[in-house]
């Protein structure tokens, strides 16, 4: 009998459980700009997509990470804006709207390209999550995507089994397992958006929280 039950019972487990195979996957072609993934990415509500090339097979993952980044990296900064505030942020304007998306697959260095089989262990994408990835492919024996798999993907598993299999452990508190004891990162609501991406940026977080002058937290900017 196995001395890691809870490891046990997600290892039995296959990464289609963990996805909806009847979703119609949104995908971007490498020739796209990341104007474009952008657009996509706020009409479907989703943080990211697969990359594909004219074979239709995936280069890589774009995700607002990768878009996060690439802003900070074409943004003028304060001085230039000061000066000319309309030609510098035109030239930024561009960049985005003529940059083709193969240029810039995991720009934040967080989600590095890991394709998982849909009848893998969901383990193998465990293990891959807590190494820092946010999402990752789901492809079929042929290398085709069919689905997105995301940390959230788990956490809704996790949560409709939360009374039965992992009540055990649902019982604890988070200190207990410990979760939730790095400080988070905030910001008050009069920064500036430019400057929140930057600090979103640079320590590799997907969102953070928003306080007031008392330092209560009033909202989450993602």
């Amino acid at each position: 009998m196995t001395s890691r039950p809870l490891y046990q019972w997600f290892h039995e487990k296959k990464v289609s459980e963990f996805i909806n195979e009847a979703l119609e996957i949104q995908t971007l072609k490498g020739s796209q700009t990341v104007e474009d993934a952008v657009r996509l990415l706020n009409e479907k509500k989703i943080l990211g997509a697969p990359v594909i090339g004219d074979d239709d097979q995936v280069l890589g993952m774009i995700d607002m990470l990768d878009i996060l980044k690439y802003i900070v990296s074409v943004a003028p900064d304060e001085h230039d804006i000061a000066r000319d505030e309309l030609q510098s942020l035109t030239i930024a304007g561009r960049a985005m709207s003529f940059k083709p998306l193969s240029d810039v697959l995991n720009f934040s260095g967080r989600d590095p390209y890991v394709p998982v089989y849909v009848d893998s262990p969901i383990t193998q994408v465990i293990d891959l999550f807590s190494k820092g990835t946010h999402r990752t492919v789901v492809v079929n024996k042929e290398g085709s995507p069919i689905s997105v798999i995301s940390q959230r993907s788990i956490v809704r598993v996790v949560a409709s089994n939360i009374d039965t299999y992992l009540k055990r452990h649902a019982d604890n508190t988070a200190d207990k397992l410990g979760l939730g004891v790095s400080a988070p990162l905030t910001v008050k609501n009069d920064s500036v958006v430019l400057d929140t991406i930057k600090q979103l940026e640079a320590g590799g977080y997907s969102s953070v929280g928003v306080v007031d002058e008392s330092g209560k937290l009033i909202g989450d900017f993602s």
